[in-house]
């Protein structure tokens, strides 16, 4: 039964594996870390601020993630984007909107949410 859950726990870090390394990415971190810490060191309740910010928009890219996922869940992207490369037109277009939707999902949630 634990090897089991051992099993299926190593099964999901491998598929969010690349994931992870998105998250973990030497040149953002370049970037964000050295700023953070200029931040922190001048203005501590904003560096606060800005840290829980970036969790809760993560929160809600996670609810656009499940919601777009049950609008277009009959549309296999990865099918569609392999498509998109031979015949452009109706596969591209797809796409496209899927994106379109994810996106203005995100600045909506953002939108909403916002104090």
């Amino acid at each position: 039964m634990l090897s089991n859950l051992f099993k299926k726990l190593s099964n999901l870090f491998k598929k969010f594996k690349p994931r992870f390394a998105a998250v973990l990415d030497k040149s953002a971190l370049f970037l964000i870390l050295p700023a953070l810490a200029i931040v922190a060191c001048i203005d501590m309740p904003r560096t606060i601020s800005v840290v829980t910010w970036m969790l809760f928009a993560a929160i809600l890219v996670g609810f656009c993630i499940q919601i777009s996922r049950a609008a277009w869940s009959p549309i296999n992207l990865v099918a569609l984007i392999d498509k998109a490369s031979q015949d452009p037109r109706a596969a591209a277009t797809v796409v496209a909107a899927v994106i379109h939707f994810v996106g203005l999902l995100v600045v909506a949630l953002v939108l909403w949410t916002r104090p």
